[in-house]
């Protein structure tokens, strides 16, 4: 009896908890399933009335739950359906056909690329020879580099044909899909213009943007006014304000590398020692019958900051967190931290369904779930009396608390685990609080120059300080743990056994530690089998990597470059391309670059064509897979055809966009079977 009453105590007190899991039920079959709409309002219609009718006329508990859970998910499914634009019949993609030009906004700061210039835009009108259309949605907009590009900056009302091509991925195996990504956030277009063929309408007006932007710009310029250490600007910019326009690529895999990434993004961290900042300039509020009005001061201005600060997921799951704390404790109800979790998300995904595909967000909320279970557990271990020592230990507790839930979730999207994260953590924890406040003093006090530029003057050296001390700490990671790879079901089993654990070592209770067992042996016999199918593994991939032609042959644990321009690439680009592939494979190790152009896989005779070749030797005349890796100038399949006698062909990435459709027609004329990896993706040989 016992063992049920814990398991009514933890419904009752997290009631939340049955609600979430049937709406968050319903997102999911929105984002897996193409059901016909009208059916389902139909559907949705009949339960909501049906589960109205019944509950006020019968009491069958359990058949009014279950009409409660199917109400639920039709409302969580309903709820995705709501935000997703391509619903609404303004919706732009809906007017594209026949339009002639659009006129769109920028809604964020330009984003240089390498050949381009990359502009997030709302698109508001379509245009055509018939009529104008008021429109909604969003898009990309990518600018080619010229030696005289004009400045764009947000607000600025541009017009621009209507070339929109829909957002697609490269097509590498095990690549990151870009496209659902986007997707989620209502982007499905993009289009690629000359400067020539953009008219600036309009520039952007400061008194157009919203108080919270404007507020987020003068603030920016205050830090810029003061800090001329780049690094500095970047971290506090990021830290305070969620702009990470000048948080270099370098000093983020730093802060990646060593485990404190977290302390970059505005989360709970941030918002609580908003709030306690707060409180403290509340104090004297001292009358009971006036303690009200201190959450209804707190929660308007950490709402209003984490707008200034670009509302990310994370910094909105800690203020309706917070603000729900707040106000249960001014009504004076009990505070079940799971139940204000659970409400927390709830309320977030109510209004942002699709944030539960969010990196972010599934990090926030099991990182805040971790440390509720675990963190006053661990810390209970041992409490030190001297209060630096309690501080050090607290940080490890907190660190040790949500890194059990976080890990499995960070190995399964990053492939990677720092192995010195409780140290780096405690070092972030002692110094970068200093920053924040130093931070936070330089825009509050920028009317005092020499106080100000005494502040920024430390908080450069701290800064430099912090970043010095965790170079060490990132050589401590082995190569090996920047290439671990688990799956959906392995992730399953990691939170079976991990969970389970916790159960056991909480009630030693002995079925829980054989389910925990049992998941472990689970999880060990996955291990094996993957390693045994990576030990088998043979294949060559010709990879679609931009304006590159990169391939490789991959045996077992190891991959050997077969392109000539496979060590030009730069490495961001490179990794981009292949390195979700290597990680899957668990073949991230390099062997000896191979020179060879004629190359035998198994019963399959392959040829990689480096450069043009006038008379063929007798081998090059009849193979299986012919591969242009040379940028061709003068595409000519009749000549092909005669100079080589192939059954397949294969053009790498390293050509000119403007061509490849030229080329498939000629291929088309000609029977060649032809594989252009610019459109098609990348190609895959297995035995």
């Amino acid at each position: 009896m016992q063992h049920w009453k814990k398991k009514a105590d933890f419904w009752e007190a997290s009631p939340f908890f049955r609600l979430l899991l049937p709406f968050v039920a319903g997102i999911f079959c929105y984002d897996r399933l193409d059901l016909f709409q009208l059916p389902f309002y139909l559907v949705l219609t009949l339960v909501l009335g049906v589960t109205m009718i019944y509950s006020l006329v019968k009491t069958h508990h359990r058949v009014k739950a279950f009409l409660m859970h199917i109400a639920l998910l039709l409302a969580g499914y309903g709820a995705a359906f709501a935000g997703d634009d391509r619903n609404d019949r303004r919706w732009f993609g809906n007017n594209i056909p026949g339009s002639e030009a659009c006129l769109v906004r920028l809604t964020a700061n330009p984003e240089e690329k390498e050949r381009t210039i990359k502009l997030q835009v709302a698109v508001e009108k379509t245009i055509s020879n018939e009529d104008v259309k008021d429109v909604k949605g969003q898009a990309f907009l990518y600018i080619y580099k010229t030696n005289r590009i004009a400045g764009y900056h947000t607000g600025d009302l541009l017009l621009i044909p209507s070339k929109w091509q829909l957002l697609k991925n490269p097509g590498n195996p095990h690549e990151f899909d870009y496209a659902a990504f986007c997707a989620r956030d209502n982007i499905y277009y993009q289009q690629f213009l000359n400067e020539r063929e953009i008219t600036k309408v309009k520039e952007g007006d400061p008194e157009d943007l919203s108080l919270a932007k404007r507020v987020h710009k003068w603030a920016m310029h205050k830090l810029e006014a003061y800090l001329s250490h780049k690094s500095t600007l970047g971290l506090l910019q990021a830290m305070l304000l969620g702009d990470e326009i000048n948080f270099s690529d370098e000093d983020r895999q730093l802060y990646v590398d060593t485990g404190i990434i977290h302390i970059v993004a505005i989360s709970g961290g941030h918002i609580a020692f908003l709030m306690l900042l707060i409180t403290y300039a509340l104090f004297w509020i001292k009358k009971k019958r006036h303690q009200w009005l201190k959450p209804a001061i707190a929660i308007p201005i950490i709402a209003f900051y984490v707008m200034v600060a670009g509302a990310p997921p994370s910094a909105i799951r800690a203020a309706v967190v917070f603000s729900l704390l707040a106000v249960s404790t001014f009504l004076k109800r009990d505070n079940h931290p799971l139940n204000t979790l659970f409400a927390a998300a709830f309320a977030i995904l109510f209004v942002k369904p699709m944030w539960l595909f969010s990196v972010g967000f599934q990090l926030s909320f099991v990182a805040v779930l971790s440390l509720i279970l675990f963190y006053k557990r661990i810390y209970a271990l041992h409490i030190p009396s001297n209060p630096l020592v309690r501080f050090i230990w607290k940080t490890i507790a907190a660190s040790l608390a949500a890194e059990l839930l976080v890990a499995p979730l960070v190995i399964y999207y990053f492939h990677f685990l720092p192995v010195a994260f409780l140290l780096a953590n405690v070092i972030a924890a002692l110094l970068m609080s200093f920053v924040i406040v130093f931070g936070l003093a330089i825009i509050l006090f920028h009317w005092l120059p020499l106080f100000a530029e005494w502040l920024s003057t430390v908080t450069v050296y701290l800064v430099k300080g912090f970043q010095t001390v965790m170079e060490p700490i990132r050589s401590l990671n082995p190569e090996s743990f920047q290439y671990l790879h688990i799956t959906v079901t392995e992730l399953f089993l990691c939170y079976w056994v991990i969970g389970a654990m916790a159960v056991y070592v909480l009630q030693r209770s002995k079925p829980v530690l054989h389910l925990s067992l049992a998941g472990l042996c689970l999880l060990l016999l996955s291990f094996n089998l993957k390693q045994w199918r990576t030990l088998h593994q043979e294949q060559i991939v010709i990879y679609n990597v931009p304006k590159h032609a990169y391939s490789e042959y991959i045996s077992g644990k190891q991959y050997t470059v077969l392109s000539a321009s496979g060590d030009s690439i730069p490495e961001k680009k490179l990794d981009y391309a292949i390195k979700e592939h290597h990680v899957n494979l668990n073949a991230w190790r390099r062997s000896p670059y191979s020179r060879k152009e004629l190359i035998l896989f198994k019963d399959q005779k392959l040829l990689f064509l480096k450069s043009p070749v006038k008379n063929a030797p007798q081998s090059f005349k009849s193979v299986d897979c012919l591969v242009l890796e040379y940028l061709v100038e003068n595409f000519d399949g009749k000549q092909l055809l005669k100079t080589f006698n192939f059954k397949k062909l294969v053009v790498t990435g390293n050509q000119k966009r403007t061509r490849i459709r030229q080329w498939q027609d000629s291929c088309q004329k000609y029977g060649i079977h032809a594989h252009f990896t610019m459109m098609d993706g990348a190609y895959v040989i297995n035995p």
